[in-house]
């Protein structure tokens, strides 16, 4: 699959769980940014499968646990959270509101940027670059 997005221009993928930060692959002679993904704020599988397990009061609570370890720890490294949200699931009126008060939660705090997958990618590819 990593080769065939390479192949295909694609800047970035985000499959792999397994770092806090970007990275890039070489594959097949391409670059590809991996923005790693998290299974503790990936929406799907706390709202939905195999069956909820718990609601969007408690997904509000993950989110902002791990937001809150992670902006403490960046006051010494840079981190990372991606959130994986499906709009089948995030647009519910319980869990778009949970949404809303998770981002303004967040982007209360100095130094907070939200960003795409994308936007991360050109981002780590130019910091790498320098």
């Amino acid at each position: 699959t990593l080769r065939l997005l390479g192949e295909h221009g694609f800047l970035w993928d985000s499959d792999l769980l397994n770092y806090d930060l970007p990275y890039i692959l070489e594959v097949g002679g391409h670059k590809i940014v991996e923005v790693p993904a998290c299974m503790s704020t990936y929406d799907k599988h706390f709202l939905y499968l195999p069956s909820p397990r718990g609601s969007a009061r408690e997904l509000f609570e993950i989110w902002t646990d791990e937001f809150d370890v992670l902006y403490e720890e960046s006051a010494v490294v840079p981190k990372l959270m991606t959130l994986s949200c499906h709009p089948f699931l995030i647009a519910r009126p319980a869990q778009l509101a949970m949404l809303e008060a998770f981002l303004e939660k967040a982007l209360s705090r100095p130094g907070v940027w939200t960003a795409t997958c994308s936007q991360i990618a050109y981002w780590w590819m130019d910091l790498c670059n320098r």
